[in-house]
């Protein structure tokens, strides 16, 4: 019990304080804003507290009344009205940055003392003033223009296809047209993933001096990105080694379509797989929009890397002879299922032991050959497996065993 009204007790002397101090504060806090924004104010209550015992009356004993503060600066001008006008101006700009009332007070005493040479400082005075006004104002003009110059710049770029832009940019960067710094700010207000995009594949050098005068933070991130892109193309490289040992029906649902990469992808896996497999794939396909669209991937792709664009080229034309190829099959399978077991087998192993090139096709430094084995391959896959059992049942056991072995690896 005792022990609360304590408590209780304390509470009350505490809020008590807090009021009789929120009581003096008030009008202390009242005082020094007056103090210090009215100057007769000032003076008198420096006059006042002067009186005061000990060292703060002394203190406030020791700053000037305003009759001593008068005097010093006529003082003043009396001393600065001697001085030639390029140093008197010199003096008033620096008392100006420095205390702004000073000056204000001086101007009306120097031109007491001289009006026509106050005539001339203040000329000198207002000319500076214009003329820095001027310079703000032109450099103001400046940022406003090359502002207004990269976004024009990023507009241009965001229309332009990607192969295009990168060319603009080298352009632009070689013939001076857009400074180094006018670049680097342009592609600091891009999206990382965007800037990436393109610097990714502009000439090193000129991406390095982009990037040179860049924020740190700005260019790790657009660094991540490249890197990301470069790590893709990568990627894609491994899996095209991998699709380079599937046959070309099960490779087609992996890349015969959009369905899993998007074109740019395709357009790397493509350029790493060999002519022969990449032209097995799209020979399967009907979708002449697709085939068209992977088309303009790839040699956008070799125009990004700088690479002459034949790619797309020998893969049309070597799609061409794939389906050529198919036709030929379709109709030699007509002729061979009208021959008995016998003399197609008799034919097999004719064609088996010379083994000659049935077709070739070049394409550069690329040849497309198919082969007799090939060929007798690829027509014993459509026959019906009864057919292919009695054919090989009339060859020597040795070619049959070899051809079945070779007809289940593929």
């Amino acid at each position: 019990m005792t022990n609360s009204l304590e408590i209780k007790k304390n509470s009350k002397i505490k809020a008590l304080l807090v009021v009789a101090l929120a009581f003096l504060m008030v009008p202390l806090v009242t005082f020094l804003i007056t103090y210090y924004s009215n100057v007769n104010f000032r003076h008198a209550s420096n006059k006042y507290l002067s009186s005061l015992p000990g060292a703060l009356g002394r203190h406030f004993a020791s700053i000037p009344t305003r009759e001593e503060e008068d005097s010093l600066k006529r003082q003043i001008a009396k001393y600065y009205i001697t001085f030639d006008d390029e140093r008197l101006v010199d003096k008033l700009m620096l008392i100006r940055s420095e205390n702004q009332q000073l000056f204000n007070d001086l101007i009306p005493l120097l031109n007491k003392e001289n009006p026509v040479k106050m005539a001339r400082v203040n000329e000198v005075i207002r000319n500076t003033d214009i003329k820095s006004d001027m310079l703000q104002r032109i450099i103001e003009d400046m940022n406003s223009e090359k502002s207004a110059k990269i976004d024009t710049l990023i507009k241009h770029y965001g229309s332009l296809k990607q192969n295009e832009t990168i060319r603009e940019i080298e352009k632009n960067y070689r013939d001076g047209e857009v400074t180094q710094l006018e670049f680097t700010e342009l592609f600091t207000r891009l999206q990382p993933q965007q800037a990436a995009n393109y610097l990714y594949y502009v000439d090193s050098e000129i991406r390095q001096d982009i990037l040179f005068n860049m924020a740190i933070n700005k260019r790790a991130e657009i660094a991540r990105q490249m890197d990301a892109i470069e790590l893709n193309a990568y990627n894609m490289k491994a899996l095209a080694e991998i699709y380079e040992s599937k046959n070309p029906q099960e490779l087609f649902t992996e890349i015969g379509s959009n369905d899993k990469y998007n074109n740019q992808n395709l357009a790397l896996i493509y350029q790493n797989l060999s002519l022969k497999k990449a032209a097995e794939v799209l020979a399967l396909s009907t979708d002449e929009a697709f085939i068209l669209g992977l088309y303009d991937s790839i040699s956008l792709q070799e125009d990004l890397m700088k690479e002459e664009k034949t790619l797309a080229v020998k893969l049309a034309s070597a799609v061409q002879v794939m389906q050529s190829y198919e036709t030929n099959l379709n109709e030699l399978l007509q002729i061979y299922q009208k021959m008995s077991p016998k003399e197609l087998a008799a034919l097999i192993e004719q064609m088996l032991k010379s083994n000659q090139a049935y077709q070739k096709h070049q394409f550069d430094d690329e040849e497309i050959v198919f082969t007799q084995e090939q060929l007798v391959l690829d027509v014993l896959k459509r026959m019906k497996p009864a057919q292919v059992a009695n054919i090989l049942a009339e060859l020597s056991t040795n070619r049959s065993v070899e051809l079945s072995n070779k007809l289940m690896r593929n």
